[in-house]
């Protein structure tokens, strides 16, 4: 997986990469919240680990931020934590978009348990928006029907998704086929 550090203190951060790479994973460190925003943008990660208390941009901004950009629903978010937390701070940040929690100190194992779960529900999420990805055509009107049973065609279903606009031609393989027995015929 890749995965971004958001952790203000120095060798935290260090001990997380070192980890991290060590199970295979690539990760990039960043010293706040508002670095990895920068990061995040430049780059999308799989999942985040990222401190709840940090200068600049805490944790709970970040998810924010993470979760508002339209790449960011599928990016696993791990909150750690030195301090305990009250339930509400939880409820709070889970209504954000973190997906798991670690209160520090935590053990290696408490990590790498948690990073394997991220990666289960990753995959998860890609196999998901593979299958959204699948268009329903019919096989005689070619028209496409939407994920409220709205059957429209091609074109249209496409313009609303991409904004795309079209502009109808021929092909040379249609034109030799159709068209030109035509012209032909005219002559």
């Amino acid at each position: 997986m890749k995965i971004l550090i958001a952790e203000d203190r120095a060798v935290s951060r260090r001990i997380l990469l070192e980890l991290l790479e060590k199970q295979g994973h690539e990760a990039r460190a960043t010293g706040n919240g508002r670095e990895a925003w920068t990061a995040f943008k430049q780059e999308t990660p799989d999942a985040i680990l990222t401190d709840w208390d940090m200068p600049e941009m805490d944790g709970l901004q970040l998810t924010k931020h993470v979760r508002t950009h339209p790449k960011g629903d599928g990016v696993y978010i791990i909150m750690l934590s030195a301090v305990y937390t009250l339930n509400e701070n939880f409820y709070q940040a889970m209504d954000l978009g973190v997906n798991d929690f670690l209160t520090k100190p935590y053990t290696k194992r408490d990590l790498i348990v948690r990073l394997k779960l991220a990666e289960k529900f990753i995959e998860s999420h890609r196999k998901i928006r593979r299958l959204e990805s699948f268009l329903r055509v019919c096989c005689y009107c070619r028209k496409v029907c939407d994920k409220n049973d709205d059957w429209r065609p091609l074109e249209e279903h496409i313009h609303r998704r991409t904004g795309a606009e079209f502009s109808h031609g021929m092909c040379p393989e249609c034109f030799e086929e159709h068209a030109k027995p035509e012209i032909d015929g005219l002559a």
